[in-house]
């Protein structure tokens, strides 16, 4: 099922909080009733006492998927961890440009496709990992492997590069990038794939990582559509760039 730009915009101006998602004024009756149908396909229901759509703990990650796709699809996945192609990865590398002896991170490493492309260009890889069987399964890699959770990590302003491709569920794509520009050195580079959402979403989050991303020079790309088709989500992404912080 497909949902209209407008449809999209609207959804975007809501919010969510405690499982519930408010609209976010009194909208026209006709457009109200298109909002209805796709909150009921996405799997969300009116609570007159509560003032808004109820969709237990998944209903932010619901509203996320047709605002990021523009479509409802029968069976959600979250986006946490969906393997970057290697077209996506020859991307990074390009902008990245590592020099042999650089030190590097993967902040979100997953499988590892990204980091075995760092180690293959002559980075000195660092890499983080929560979870435990990915993390065990890097331990092979000629990288040091650090088991926790990215964001609870302290910043060390010490990496020359950074690659990454963080979750998606929840904006986190955002807050991984954000923690992850406090570890770059002076003279140091930030590779990110992240959600379209990026370049559209009108809510606080966005709108102060857009500042953000622009008062450090940071540069947005568009990867093609359907990149991540093979992984398993059809949510379109782009590249950022960011040059070394102050």
């Amino acid at each position: 099922m497909n949902v209209s730009e407008d449809i999209v915009a609207i959804l975007d101006a809501g919010t969510c909080e405690g499982g519930v998602f408010r609209l976010p004024n009194q909208l026209a009756r006709p457009d109200y009733v298109a909002v209805n149908k796709v909150l009921v396909a996405a799997g969300m229901n009116w609570n007159r006492k509560l003032g808004g759509h109820t969709g237990g703990d998944d209903a932010e990650e619901a509203i996320s998927d047709v605002i990021l796709t523009g479509k409802i699809v029968s069976k959600k996945k979250e986006f946490d961890l969906f393997e970057t192609p290697d077209n996506l990865i020859e991307d990074m590398l390009r902008y990245a440009d590592i020099e042999p002896g650089m030190l590097c991170l993967e902040p979100s490493a997953g499988s590892g496709r990204i980091v075995r492309a760092m180690v293959a260009s002559g980075g000195t890889v660092n890499v983080i990992e929560k979870d435990h069987a990915h993390a065990a399964a890097l331990e092979e890699l000629d990288c040091g492997v650090r088991m926790t959770d990215f964001l609870m990590v302290e910043p060390t302003k010490k990496y020359d590069r950074i690659l990454m491709n963080p979750p998606f569920s929840k904006q986190k794509d955002i807050d991984h990038v954000l923690h992850a520009m406090s570890f770059l050195k002076q003279g140091g580079r930030l590779v990110a794939v992240m959600s379209v959402g990026v370049l559209f979403r009108q809510n606080h989050k966005t709108k102060d990582f857009r500042m953000e991303l622009a008062e450090h020079g940071g540069i947005i790309t568009s990867n093609p559509e359907g990149s991540f088709k093979a992984s398993g989500t059809m949510v379109n992404t782009v590249m950022i760039t960011i040059p070394a912080m102050p």
